[in-house]
């Protein structure tokens, strides 16, 4: 991620320590959760190397979670409440999110669905 995103080796690692949170917060709540901005970049990337990426995956204790993206209009609609959900979870779970990596009003369409493959 640090060569093709030009990412610093420090937000790398802030990066990939978040986004271990997130599958952590799936895992603990089996549920689906809208990840935010920075977070679901590091996704991306993270799903190019299938190898570590399931590695993170049994390290939280899960299965392989499912990225997946919401098409339709009317769910799309819904993601900025289901985020209004995903950071007080974040927060009971690891305390307050911070602003650079969870910004309250930057979600993405996309959640994982926790459902074990």
């Amino acid at each position: 991620m640090i060569n093709k995103q030009k990412v610093d080796p420090e937000t790398a690692e802030r990066l990939e320590a978040e986004f271990k949170r997130f599958l952590t917060l799936c895992a603990v709540y089996r549920d689906s959760f809208p990840i935010s901005k920075p977070v679901d970049e590091f996704w991306h990337v993270a799903l190019l190397d299938s190898e570590k990426y399931a590695r993170m995956e049994k390290a939280v204790g899960r299965r392989f979670i499912h990225r997946m993206t919401l098409s339709d209009e009317d769910d799309q609609k819904l993601i900025p409440l289901y985020y209004e959900r995903t950071l007080p979870r974040y927060a009971m779970a690891f305390g307050e999110p911070a602003n650079d990596m969870w910004p309250p009003d930057q979600c993405v369409c996309t959640c994982c669905d926790c459902i074990e493959a």
